[in-house]
């Protein structure tokens, strides 16, 4: 059998063109018409090359309009016997997009410039999407560095204003009026207060502090508060469930997730209209599970936040949890709010379930896993009750209102108060009184080379029994503690109020009675 000796590099070079995904194409010299296309032309284009490049426009028209003056170009310097690379977007008869790399080159024979132009394109839809994702991961990093370089100067001027706040509204004394213009600041100062809250949570990946919760009780709690916060125009009910589930879960955290959405119903109902939170038990089954979550089964707890607003459509759906993506004008809203309130329901092996309609309101659900646990006995202190206990105790603050504010609290309820205002100074006052301090309380960050946690574990080595409390304005994992180094430290988180601060206190001198 005779065989055409050029024949075959011929057939093994049209097989290689049909078995690689990327296009290999042919043009005229001046790069205006396209001769040739390889069958992977059809894969990336999603239509076969006759329909596509004999249309109106051709090979242009698929070009998304932005991009097209860079195609223009490109082509311009082909036609002129220069290489060229691109990256662009085309659009496929489906309506989907791709990004594809397009590199040309000349054939020229002889000076009078190329006989015609060759390529070929790439998809590179998938790259351009890790590209997303990793701006997306430093754009996050870059928010957690800015969110926790602000939080500790931010959180101190916070716990100055909610602090006195707080103490001024236990007056019995008080105006009516004055009471209430004192409510509004308190609740300005809590909302700036979650805020910086929300940065922290969603840039730093803190694990719940958990606890058996009441969730009829803790949320009724919470309706109470979000009448008060979301204003007259909206009416907001409560719903109990009468089969009272329990779950195990951070109380804050999870009074967060459920403002973040009662927020968001608010915006969507700027003329007013009714808000429902409530409390229930459903079926794994009658959830559209999210991808990854374990297909357990048996009835979860189910907390609803429901509004009659303005609702969503079906192409906002799909991203209404991703970071910094709002539908709001600027200036009202930086698009954390539901982005930071399902990572928390993550973090508590929960989902949120979404059900939404033009005109006709939006539904939140949010799923977590009961728990059998009990309750902490009834005759268990109140969180953020004060504190009865007294003692000796070192306060190091270098912030002068902060410090004032927090010696005042503490001597309000009968403790003593040594004060400094960096760690030497604290060194000073722990040689003259050191055998009589039962408490050291101390912020994170104080100036100089003697930071709280690195005072905390040199007092301790030389008394064992000092007790010690660090203040930080930052996530409570940012304050380590070496195996070994000494009595668990006891964190408290600015902004605080006079009950919390009384709380910590009484936590890490009567561990026991907590």
């Amino acid at each position: 059998m005779n065989r055409d000796p050029a024949g075959e590099p011929r057939e093994r070079l049209l097989e290689m063109l049909e078995s690689i995904g990327d296009a290999f194409w042919v043009g005229s010299a001046d790069a205006s018409a396209v001769l040739y296309v390889s069958p992977a032309f059809e894969g990336i284009w999603g239509a076969p090359p006759g329909k596509v490049l004999s249309g109106p426009g051709g090979w242009v028209a698929t070009v998304e309009p932005l991009d097209r003056a860079v195609f223009a170009e490109a082509r311009r310097k082909l036609a002129h016997g220069a290489p060229c690379e691109v990256e662009y977007r085309i659009m496929r008869p489906d309506g989907s997009e791709r990004w594809v790399l397009d590199r040309g080159f000349p054939l020229s024979e002889g000076p009078r410039g190329p006989a015609r132009t060759v390529g070929v394109v790439s998809d590179i839809t998938e790259r351009k999407r890790l590209e997303a994702e990793l701006i997306h991961a430093q754009k996050m990093e870059f928010v957690g560095k800015l969110a926790g370089g602000i939080a500790h100067d931010f959180n101190n001027l916070l716990t100055i204003i909610s602090g006195y706040v707080s103490m001024l509204l236990d007056r019995e004394e008080l105006p009516p009026s004055s009471a209430e213009a004192l409510k509004r600041v308190f609740t300005a100062s809590r909302q700036a207060t979650g805020l910086v809250r929300q940065l922290l949570l969603f840039s730093r990946k803190r694990t719940p502090r958990r606890e058996v919760v009441d969730l009829n009780a803790e949320v009724e709690s919470l309706a109470a508060m979000l009448r008060r916060l979301l204003g007259e125009t909206i009416t907001v009910e409560f719903e109990a469930s009468p089969d009272a589930p329990r779950v195990s879960a951070d109380i804050g955290m999870l009074e967060q997730a459920l403002l973040n959405m009662a927020i968001n119903a608010r915006d969507a109902m700027p003329r007013g209209g009714r808000l429902v939170v409530s409390v229930g038990l459903r079926p794994r089954e009658g959830s559209r599970l999210p991808d990854g979550q374990p297909a357990r089964r048996g009835e979860y707890a189910c907390l609803t936040v429901k509004d009659t607003g303005c609702g969503m459509a079906p192409e906002v759906l799909p991203r209404i949890f991703e970071p910094f993506f709002t539908t709001k004008e600027s200036g009202h809203g930086a698009g954390l709010g539901l982005a930071t309130a399902q990572d928390i329901v993550r973090r508590h092996d929960g989902w949120i379930d979404v059900e939404t309609a033009v005109g006709a309101g939006t539904a939140f659900r949010i799923y977590l896993p009961l728990t059998s646990a009990n309750l902490a006995p009834a005759g268990a202190p109140e969180r953020g009750a004060a504190s009865a206990s007294k003692g000796l105790i070192l306060l190091v603050e270098d912030e002068a209102a902060v410090r004032e504010f927090t010696a005042a609290v503490l001597q309000q309820d009968g403790y003593t108060i040594l004060q400094a205002r960096s760690g030497e100074s604290a060194l000073e006052v722990w040689r003259w009184h050191g055998g009589k301090i039962d408490l050291l309380l101390s912020d994170v960050v104080l100036p100089g080379e003697l930071s709280g946690p690195l005072l905390a574990a040199r007092l301790q080595a030389e008394k064992p029994s000092l007790k010690a409390i660090l203040a930080t304005g930052y996530a409570k994992e940012s304050v380590g503690q070496e195996p070994g180094q000494g009595p668990p430290l006891v964190v408290l988180s600015k902004p605080y109020t006079p009950k919390s601060l009384l709380r910590a206190v009484k936590e890490a001198l009567e561990p026991a009675a907590i």
